[in-house]
C-alpha cells in the first residue's frame, strides 16, 4: 500500500517493484519481465547491503529498447526493523519528467542539462533542440570530485569542445548520478558583453550631444561678446562724431 501510494504521489516514478532477499520479485506496479542482467544486479545489492552494510543507491542495467530509453533503473536495499537487508527495492526513473523539472533553466544557445553516472557516463542529455539520449558518451567529473562538494560549480572544457565552459553539478549523497548544467562562458558572457556595448554606444552618444551644446553655448557667448564689444565701439564713434 505505502508503494502504490509513494507511486501516485510521485510522477517522478513510471513503476516500482520489489524483491526479497532470494530475488524473488514480490510486488510489481507494473508487468515486465526480470532480465538476467537485473537479477545480477539485484542480488549484488542484496549481498553488498548484507555483507559490507553498503547501502546506496545504484543504476540498474539500462533497458536498450527505444521506447524505453528514457526510463532509468535506480536499485536499492530494504532493510527490516531490526537494520538487516532484507530485499531490494527497484524504482524505474521517468527521465523526462525529471528533466522538466529543470526546464525554467536558461540552457542558451550552447547550453546543456546532463544526467551521468557516477563515473561520468551520459544517461541522458538536454539542449535547447530537444532531449538526447546518449550510448558510449563520457565526461570528466574529476574536477566534480576535487571540489569536495556536493554541488558547486567549476570551470573548463567540460563539454570536450575546446572552449572554455561553465558547468555547475550537483550529485546528492549516496545518489549514483550527477545533475550538471553547462553554459560556454562566451555564451554567458553574452548578454553582459551586449548590455556593455550598448551602454557604451548610449554613452558615446550622450558625450557627443554634451559636447555639441558646449560648443553651441560657447559659441553663443563668444558671439553675444562680439556683438557687445561692436556696440561699444558705434557708441565711442557716435560720442567722437557729436564732440
Amino acid at each position: 500500500n505505502q508503494l502504490v501510494a509513494m507511486q501516485a504521489s510521485d510522477r517522478l516514478f513510471l513503476h516500482v517493484a520489489l524483491y526479497d532477499k532470494a530475488m524473488r520479485r514480490v510486488y510489481s506496479s507494473a508487468p515486465f519481465a526480470d532480465r538476467p542482467s537485473l537479477q545480477e544486479a539485484v542480488a549484488e545489492v542484496v549481498a553488498d547491503g548484507r555483507s559490507r552494510g553498503i547501502h546506496q543507491v545504484r543504476l540498474a542495467p539500462r533497458l536498450t529498447e527505444a521506447e524505453q530509453a528514457w526510463q532509468v533503473p535506480l536499485l536499492m536495499p530494504v532493510s527490516g526493523a531490526d537494520g538487516q537487508v532484507r530485499g531490494a527495492i527497484l524504482l524505474v526513473l521517468d527521465l523526462g519528467y525529471f528533466l522538466q523539472l529543470y526546464q525554467h533553466v536558461d540552457l542558451g544557445h550552447t547550453g546543456a542539462l546532463q544526467v551521468l553516472r557516477a563515473d561520468g557516463e551520459v544517461v541522458a542529455e538536454a539542449r535547447q533542440a530537444g532531449l538526447l539520449v546518449q550510448d558510449g558518451v563520457y565526461r570528466d567529473v574529476s574536477s566534480f570530485d576535487r571540489t569536495g562538494q556536493v554541488q558547486g560549480s567549476v570551470n573548463g572544457d567540460f563539454m570536450s569542445t575546446g572552449r572554455d565552459t561553465l558547468s555547475s553539478f550537483y550529485h546528492a549523497p549516496d545518489a549514483p548520478f550527477y545533475v550538471v548544467t553547462s553554459r560556454e562562458t562566451q555564451d554567458i558572457l553574452a548578454d553582459y558583453h551586449a548590455t556593455r556595448r550598448r551602454f557604451l554606444i548610449t554613452m558615446t552618444v550622450l558625450s557627443a550631444f554634451i559636447v555639441l551644446a558646449t560648443w553651441w553655448v560657447a559659441y553663443g557667448i563668444r558671439r553675444q561678446g562680439r556683438y557687445a564689444l561692436a556696440l561699444v565701439s558705434s557708441n565711442q564713434q557716435n560720442q567722437a562724431l557729436i564732440t
